[in-house]
């Protein structure tokens, strides 16, 4: 009777432990499968069938490779028999068949009488991955062909984050910078070689003083050189609006300052020379004398066209200096033909503030020679040679004009204004009237 009574009791026990056994395992999110020792589905919970989709019939004590026979040759063979040896294991794996295209994360783990298998459906939070991954992907490819450079910081402004601008801008890597404030690295120094602070970098203060900042600074490269940049600094939020970070956006304004200084510098320098040469046109207005007024007309022009000849050459020069080649032949081809003169000296340009004052010497010269010298014959012509050194010598000589007889009595305008033009020139002229013609020497600093 006691035997009995033990044998019930022993059943008893058993069906209760399944019957718990099953109803914790329809009552948990997972899906659970059991497999006996020869591979056979001997239990699915609701979940695993509901994944499966098939009636439990078709699948109960089956083979799992009869079951599942997609699997048979994949990485879940190779697994399941790897468990069945004692291993218990975690992988994922897509399982694909003419019913099933899912992606699953499967633990197996060795029981005393089989396999439990353990698993989920992944696939939405791979498909989540993926669009993270495709959203990541698109971002870093927007980020890594900006121009600008573009940084994240860290709550201890370290840098998390640096694009190829970024790295480009500075010279360094985003692991050359890890381990120290942003500001250590390429921040750390003013060009006058003294520190820079970090409390008193108004980058960082957008993130202490949870502010934007914008503005301009100093970059130091990894080469040592110094550039200046323009900046926006944004600190970054988490959802209760307390400050995670900073994000940086940085562009190298280095060549728009040199193009701003330049452009200033040419228009002060525009400035200063339009100035003087209207003063040179009031003193030619003022000091020319003719006997009529259309002489006077005539006289004025010519002046006023060798000055505006000069300016033009300089403009062409960008403002950098004139040839002196250039400056004596422009002034002869504008009012005689080239078999009147001879041209004969090396290359050597002028600087910009001499270029005026040889311009109107020249020019004055020619117009005395075609009044009054060698070009006022036919047959007359003039040979302009010059030397290049710490001083330009520059020689005027006429031939084949009317016989000189002496110098003249009173000089007039235009020996004055070559004379006052050489004394700008910080040089000097000297007219020497020897009986077969003019010849003017000119001499003023090449520099």
């Amino acid at each position: 009777m006691a035997d009995a009574d033990l044998e019930f009791s022993q059943r008893r026990t058993a069906r209760l432990n399944e019957e718990m056994a099953r109803v914790l395992a329809d009552n948990v999110n997972e899906a659970v499968c059991f497999l006996d020792e020869h591979y056979r589905v001997v239990f699915m919970n609701r979940e695993a069938l509901r994944l499966d989709g098939r009636p439990p019939e078709e699948l109960i004590g089956k083979s799992h490779w009869e079951a599942f026979p997609a699997s048979v040759g994949t990485v879940v063979e190779a697994n399941y028999r790897r468990a069945m040896d004692g291993e218990a294991l975690e992988f994922e794996h897509r399982y694909r068949s003419d019913l099933h295209d899912i992606w699953l994360c499967i633990r197996a783990v060795p029981t005393s009488c089989g396999l439990a298998l353990f698993y989920r459906d992944i696939g939405e939070d791979r498909r989540s991955a993926e669009r993270f991954a495709e959203v990541n992907r698109s971002l870093n490819a927007v980020l890594d062909n900006a121009s600008v450079a573009i940084f994240l910081m860290d709550e201890h402004q370290h840098c998390s984050y640096m694009n190829a601008a970024a790295e480009r801008l500075t010279g360094y890597t985003l692991a050359e910078t890890r381990g120290r404030p942003l500001h250590d690295v390429v921040h750390h120094t003013r060009p006058d070689g003294s520190p820079y602070p970090l409390e008193e970098c108004p980058i960082d203060r957008a993130f202490p003083e949870n502010n934007h900042q914008q503005g301009e600074e100093i970059f130091v490269h990894k080469d040592g050189n110094f550039y200046t940049v323009a900046f926006t600094a944004s600190p970054i939020r988490d959802e209760s609006a307390k400050s995670i970070g900073t994000i940086i956006e940085v562009r190298n304004i280095t060549a728009e300052k040199a193009a701003l200084a330049a452009r200033e510098l040419l228009m002060r320098e525009v400035d200063h020379r339009a100035r003087n040469a209207l003063t040179v046109v009031q003193s030619i207005l003022r000091l020319t004398r003719a006997p009529d007024l259309q002489t006077f007309k005539d006289v004025v022009a010519g002046r006023v066209d060798a000055l505006a000849r000069s300016q033009g050459m300089l403009a062409a020069e960008k403002w950098e200096g004139a040839s002196l080649r250039g400056l004596v032949s422009q002034e002869l081809a504008a009012l005689v033909p080239p078999a009147r003169y001879v041209l004969d000296g090396p290359d050597v340009m002028v600087a910009a503030i001499q270029a005026q004052p040889v311009a109107m010497i020249v020019h004055e010269l020619v117009t005395n020679a075609i009044k009054y010298g060698a070009l006022h014959e036919e047959e007359g012509q003039v040979l302009v040679t010059w030397s290049a050194g710490a001083t330009l010598r520059l020689e005027w000589k006429e031939v084949g004009g009317p016989a000189v007889d002496a110098p003249p009595e009173r000089q007039g305008f235009g020996a004055r204004l070559v004379s006052q033009l050489a004394e700008q020139l910080r040089g000097k002229a000297e007219y020497d009237w020897k009986p077969e013609g003019l010849t003017v020497r000119l001499e003023f600093s090449a520099t």
